[in-house]
């Protein structure tokens, strides 16, 4: 061994005792970066989920004990075995076995069983226990089966729990967060098409207006096969989409087929450049007689500013009076909900949230600054404008500023407050408090009544009956 040799050894080994980077010398041409740092050596070392630490319930646990609107609500040995039954449901190799009136239940994994109290589940932290006992024996007898993910146990166990409590109240996914977020803001990096699978296969159901897809020529039902030279059959769409879309000015190769008489068998590739994709969440144009019509479709981040935009062009064009269409409007943002509410406000309450803690009433208030010309308003609404969507119908409704025509509205009145996690990416998202329209009136499974009901009808000249 010579000298030099030895000498690159001993500094090696001093490079790992203090934890500090070394690069090799060039050697042949090539050059070796060899980070023997902890941290590196840790990165390359997979972690495994530790089901058993109870991370993620435990958080979940506290915020319901600590925030949910309906304390009386909340029974912990039901939120034990709705938790468990949902374990049973998703995973296969467990069952969950319980008897009414029994002090025990027994958890059975394949050939594997455990037996664990229930009679004295009676609070947040025997709740949390007895979960970390049970998912204790579910990591030692689940962790070896490769297609069981011991995170989606956890997270379909708190969402079993949440399913006591009201249907709003839910944990999202990393994934899923990700996503709501995306929605949410009213634009992302991508291609400007929306997708799905349709007859096993991923299928163009509409590409956007001037974006990339549109300007390359990709059109409605063309079959997207491949993704930079990744097959997409039995791609989850999920994946399909974070794989189309990315950091506008990045790209991305499509391999498409297109059926039909001017399409092709075969196919073809298509080099796409993402660019920023802008939501519309809000349709304009003018009607007969100088009437505008103004369609908000949810309430996103840029749907003020939109609405904005919208209306001051309908009033360049001389508008005489206003349809706001939020028929089908699942709802979305409180702040851009209050937003367009104020523009047809000059004063009072939009909105007043309350919880079971009377300090925490806030009312959301009209300011006169921005406020849109007095002309003739109709709100049109069905049975599937909720929350949002109902917030402005019953903020215009209950000041006159607005005839309300349609249906009754779903009635979502409760408000729901997101509580994200920076480390692992999940989100919960709780019912705190519950909406109040102008009066302090609850719209809680009774929505908004329209000044003017609408019953739908098809008319048939050769059928027709009619009660006079």
């Amino acid at each position: 061994m010579n000298r030099w040799f030895k000498s690159l050894v001993v500094l090696s080994v001093l490079v790992t005792a203090f934890g500090l980077t070394f690069v090799w010398p060039r050697q042949n041409g090539l050059d070796f970066d060899i980070d023997t740092s902890p941290r590196a050596r840790a990165a390359k070392k997979r972690v495994p989920y530790d089901l058993s630490s109870v991370r993620v319930l435990k958080a979940i646990v506290t915020k319901v004990s600590n925030n949910y609107v309906e304390p009386e609500r909340i029974d912990y040995e039901r939120m034990l075995f709705a938790g468990l039954n949902a374990i049973q449901r998703s995973v296969a190799p467990v069952l969950v076995h319980h008897e009414n009136g029994k002090s025990t239940f027994r958890v059975q994994v394949n050939d594997k069983s455990g037996e664990f109290r229930a009679d004295d589940v009676n609070s947040p932290w025997q709740l949390t226990w007895r979960f970390q006992e049970v998912f204790r024996f579910l990591q030692e007898h689940l962790q070896a089966d490769e297609d069981i993910k011991l995170r989606d146990v956890e997270y379909a166990a708190v969402n079993g729990m949440l399913s006591t409590l009201d249907p709003h109240s839910i944990l999202l996914t990393p994934e899923e967060y990700s996503e709501m977020q995306l929605s949410t803001r009213g634009e992302f990096g991508g291609l400007g098409i929306v997708i799905s699978i349709r007859d096993g296969q991923l299928t163009i159901i509409r590409p956007m207006p001037g974006t990339p897809a549109h300007a390359a020529g990709l059109m409605k039902k063309d079959r997207i096969v491949k993704i930079n030279d990744e097959s997409t059959l039995n791609m989850p769409l999920e994946e399909a989409v974070s794989r189309l879309r990315g950091a506008p000015g990045s790209s991305v190769h499509t391999w498409i087929v297109r059926e039909g008489s001017h399409g092709w068998t075969k196919p073809r590739r298509f080099d796409l450049v993402r660019a920023i994709i802008h939501i519309e969440s809000v349709e304009s144009r003018m009607l007969t007689g100088n009437v505008g019509y103004v369609r908000i479709k949810n309430f996103q981040s840029n749907t003020c500013d939109d609405a904005r935009v919208a209306l001051s062009a309908l009033r360049g064009k001389k508008m005489r009076g206003l349809v706001l269409d939020l028929r089908d409007n699942p709802g979305g943002l409180l702040t851009q909900a209050v937003c367009i509410s104020d523009l047809f406000l000059s004063s009072g309450t939009i909105v007043t949230t309350s919880s079971n803690d009377p300090s925490k009433r806030e009312p959301k208030l009209a300011q006169a600054e921005g406020t849109e010309p007095f002309y003739p308003m109709v709100v049109l609404a069905n049975g599937g404008s909720a929350s949002a969507s109902e917030i402005v119908a019953g903020a215009l409704k209950n000041h006159d500023r607005a005839l309300v025509v349609g249906d009754r509205t779903f009635g979502k009145g409760s408000v729901q407050v997101l509580y994200s996690d920076d480390s692992d990416g999940w989100a919960l998202k709780l019912t705190i408090a519950q909406y109040l329209t102008p009066g302090d009136v609850s719209i809680q499974g009774v929505g908004i009544v329209p000044d003017i009901e609408i019953e739908p009808m098809t008319v048939d000249a050769q059928d027709m009956d009619l009660t006079v």
